[in-house]
């Protein structure tokens, strides 16, 4: 999917797009394996121990990865719950 191709509608979506509350940890243990890195470990880990406010102020720093690719997968995962609407009442 090119930006020119789907416009700027598109990207807005991309921004303001939230999971379902409803999602099921299964489901966020499928995603965290399949990213297969170890901050989508950590995640798994403060997830599973229902560690929320910990995953709400995880933080990730683009220097600490030497490849475009393990930086892209950690900061999927770092972000994952971000885009859970109301998470923020999980804290």
């Amino acid at each position: 999917m090119s930006f020119a191709k789907h416009g700027s509608g598109f990207l807005k979506e991309t921004r303001t797009f939230r999971v379902s509350p409803e999602i099921s940890s299964g489901l966020v243990s499928e995603f965290l394996e399949a990213l297969d890195c170890p901050r989508a470990l950590t995640v798994h880990i403060l997830f599973s121990n229902g560690e929320h406010e910990q995953l709400a102020n995880l933080e990730i720093n683009p220097l600490d990865y030497l490849k475009v690719e393990e930086f892209r997968d950690a900061y999927a995962a770092t972000k994952f719950f971000v885009k859970i609407q109301g998470f923020n009442s999980w804290i």
